[in-house]
């Protein structure tokens, strides 16, 4: 099911495969500014202002990827359900989320300092 969403990213949706924004000097000078200017915000109002951001792109999937997600998300409860698969738990989760958060800032942090 998961190869049914790439696909449907990629065939669907022509900005999955396009390059990003910040691909281009101007754009990343931009990010990178206002990175440092967010993170001096409190963590109440950082939170607040990525949620504002993901709200923005809550639409952004098409109904033929969202239809793919439903579908995988249907088969993963009904896999549980059966007996067939097992939940992992939310704080098992969260911290290994957290954890591979971590380290791909260490590594990106460290790809800035050899670039810059």
């Amino acid at each position: 099911m998961l190869h049914e969403l790439a696909n449907a990213a990629s065939t669907v949706c022509p900005l999955a495969k396009a390059p990003a924004l910040s691909d281009t000097p101007a754009m990343t000078a931009v990010q990178e500014s206002l990175a440092k200017q967010v993170l001096r915000w409190p963590a109440v109002r950082r939170i607040e202002f990525v949620e504002e951001l993901l709200a923005s792109v809550e639409g952004f999937a098409t109904p033929e990827i969202q239809a793919a997600w439903d579908n995988e998300i249907g088969a993963r409860v009904k896999e549980i359900r059966a007996g067939r698969a097992e939940g992992i738990p939310a704080e098992e989760v969260m911290a290994e989320a957290r954890q591979r958060l971590h380290e791909a800032r260490r590594l990106s942090s460290t790809r800035r300092q050899r670039t810059h």
